[in-house]
């Protein structure tokens, strides 16, 4: 969620994360110019934080933000989708079909998510 736009060099297709910002004391590099979805989401979020600028008259340094202000947290628009995924509704009957995703957090997908980029082919 800090991600900066200096950060980010669209020329060379990667994304910087400085050090003492990741687990490790080093920083880290992530190529996304292989990985088209990325670079295609990256590519939207510039055009929508130009047009922010342009909107708010200022400079936002932030890659993730709403409205030029930085994203603090997530929870609130997670559990949201959690319900959404969780419910149906018909009318003003809500039913629940997945009970299970009410209540979770991002970190209980962590094993799924890291198990499917090792599939995937990304390397650990």
């Amino acid at each position: 969620m800090a991600l900066t736009w200096a950060q980010v060099d669209f020329a060379a297709g990667i994304v910087r994360l400085e050090p003492n910002t990741t687990k490790s004391d080093q920083g880290r590099v992530f190529l996304f110019g292989a990985l088209p979805e990325l670079a295609a989401l990256l590519q939207r979020q510039r055009e929508q934080t130009s047009q922010t600028e342009r909107r708010l008259c200022q400079v936002i340094p932030y890659v993730f933000h709403r409205n030029g202000k930085p994203i603090r947290t997530i929870y609130k628009s997670w559990r949201s989708a959690c319900k959404r995924a969780a419910v149906v509704k018909q009318g003003r009957l809500e039913t629940v079909v997945r009970p299970r995703l009410l209540g979770r957090t991002p970190y209980d997908f962590r094993r799924t998510a890291a198990r499917n980029l090792i599939r995937a082919g990304v390397p650990q």
